[in-house]
């Protein structure tokens, strides 16, 4: 903390004197509030170099004064070859022309864009990225700066495409066989339904109220639900296949 002291005069102040106290003041002044600057944009940097997401900021006109450690490594490019660019560098080419215009007509009007993006990196890969992105307004309301925040969501979509492929695939054989199918991701420990086994069992498909881990079980005889638990819980930490027959009945 600074403190600043000065003694009284015998005399009484003069207009030269309080001129002269009144500079020393600003002075003071300018130098503790640049202080203040000078510490909060050095904890700023050293969030934005430890931020786990990608983070830019731009100029008025979209070009790039500012990106952290995470964009140099899940991009590849360096700060200095993103320099006074545009973001546009980024682009896989697979997004709409439109789809930019709305973003950039959305950021220019004062409001803040959110959405995923799809781009590519400098060696050529595709990634995905869940971007907000806001302008950067002065005391004026004026609009200095846009920031992008983007997290990385490329094995999330991989992720949700393959479960979708799967429950297609899963409906494909099921209107064949009219039989049902399930799937659990061990991972997240989901279980997903097909539309068939919706119906086996009584349930809509379109209730979303459903614990499916929990019905999954109470579709089964309960004397057939011992050795099912069982022989699910081996297979997951087997990792392997197994087959059985149990009875089910509709569990409404």
């Amino acid at each position: 903390r600074d403190r600043v002291g000065m003694d009284n005069k015998k005399e009484p102040y003069t207009d030269d004197d309080v001129q002269q106290l009144q500079f020393m003041m600003n002075t003071v002044w300018n130098t503790l509030y640049n202080r203040k600057t000078e510490l909060e944009n050095l904890e700023f940097a050293n969030a934005l170099e430890h931020s786990p997401v990608s983070i830019v900021i731009t100029d008025i006109n979209g070009n790039i004064e500012l990106v952290n450690k995470y964009f140099e490594k899940r991009t590849g490019y360096s700060f200095n070859e993103v320099k006074g660019k545009n973001p546009r560098v980024l682009k896989s080419g697979t997004q709409a022309k439109e789809f930019y215009q709305n973003l950039w007509s959305t950021i220019t009007s004062g409001k803040t864009w959110v959405g995923e993006l799809q781009n590519k990196a400098k060696d050529g890969s595709i990634f995905w990225e869940s971007a907000t992105i806001s302008p950067i307004k002065n005391p004026n309301g004026v609009i200095t700066k846009f920031i992008a925040v983007k997290k990385d969501v490329t094995e999330k979509r991989a992720q949700d495409e393959m479960l979708v492929s799967q429950k297609r695939l899963l409906e494909a054989v099921e209107s064949i066989s009219n039989s049902g199918g399930w799937e659990y991701d061990v991972k997240n420990k989901k279980v997903t339904w097909t539309k068939t086994l919706y119906d086996l069992h009584g349930f809509d498909h379109n209730d979303k109220t459903i614990d499916l881990i929990t019905e999954s079980l109470n579709c089964y005889y309960e004397s057939d639900q011992p050795e099912l638990k069982d022989v699910f819980a081996g297979a997951i930490e087997q990792g392997t296949s197994f087959e059985g027959t149990f009875r089910f009945t509709n569990a409404k």
